[in-house]
Parts: structure tokens; C-alpha cells; sequence
């Protein structure tokens, strides 16, 4: 009887010592966690700058509609199809460009073409010197440098 006692203690201490990870594969699995959590952080942040821009181009359409600076919104449209196709679907942005068209072939003869074109122009200025790097100026939501006025 003290027999098999003995040899059921010893298996069951083989059996206990035998389980668990090895100690390798411990530090692998966790040097891969350590990996995914990184990865997983840097997602997370062109996440949002994804849904932070996207956010940005449909405020800054929204505004110059309201101000009826429409060759703004087209080129914003423009850039919204261009990085976001899904969204410029999804928010029915072709309703909006006819119904611009009609708006500015009734208008068209009050504005002269330089005019449009002083606009359009100080639209894309703005947008490269948000993604200028030596901008010194610093732009909030929705503001705009007038590049079509002399500095003094």
C-alpha cells in the first residue's frame, strides 16, 4: 500500500512540475504582446487622424457652402473623394455639386472670373501651408490666410 502511495506522490509531482509554459516561449509570447500593443497603439492614432481630417474636410465644406463660396466646396468635395471615397458616398455629396451648378450658372454673371478664381486659389495656399511643416502661422478650425491681400 506505501507503494503505490509513493508512485501516486511521485507522478503527481511529475505531473505538476511537467505543466506549465517554458520559460522560452514565455518570453516569446510576451515580446509579442509587447509588439502587438505597440502596433495596436499606432492604429489607434491614424484612427483618429483618419476620422479627424475627414471630419475637418466635411466642416470646411459645410462652411463654405454657408458662405456660398462654392468653388471652395467643390475642391473640398474634390479632396474628400479623392482621401474618403466611402464618406463622400455616404453623405450624398453629388446632390450637392448639382445643385451648385444650377446655383452658379444663375450667379455666375454677378461674379467675375478672377474673382472665382482669387478664392479657389487662396483655398489651396491654405491647404499646403497646413501640411507645410515651416508654417510659422498656426491655423485653427476652419481659418483662412486672404493670400489675395498685399501685405503691408
Amino acid at each position: 500500500m506505501k507503494k503505490h502511495i509513493i508512485i501516486i506522490l511521485l507522478s503527481l509531482i511529475v505531473f505538476l512540475l511537467s505543466c506549465g509554459v517554458p520559460k522560452e516561449d514565455y518570453e516569446i509570447l510576451k515580446e509579442e504582446n509587447t509588439k502587438l500593443k505597440h502596433e495596436n497603439e499606432k492604429l489607434l492614432v491614424k484612427l483618429e487622424h483618419y476620422e479627424n481630417e475627414s471630419n475637418q474636410i466635411i466642416f470646411e465644406i459645410e462652411k463654405a457652402y454657408k458662405e456660398k463660396e462654392y468653388c471652395v466646396v467643390k475642391y473640398d468635395i474634390k479632396k474628400l473623394k479623392d482621401k474618403y471615397p466611402e464618406l463622400y458616398l455616404q453623405k450624398g455629396y453629388e446632390d450637392l455639386l448639382n445643385k451648385i451648378d444650377r446655383e452658379e450658372k444663375g450667379n455666375f454673371a454677378n461674379n467675375s472670373k478672377s474673382e472665382v478664381n482669387n478664392v479657389l486659389l487662396n483655398k489651396v495656399l491654405n491647404d499646403a501651408a497646413k501640411k507645410s511643416k515651416y508654417n510659422s502661422r498656426s491655423l485653427g478650425s476652419g481659418e483662412y490666410i486672404d493670400y489675395s491681400k498685399k501685405n503691408n
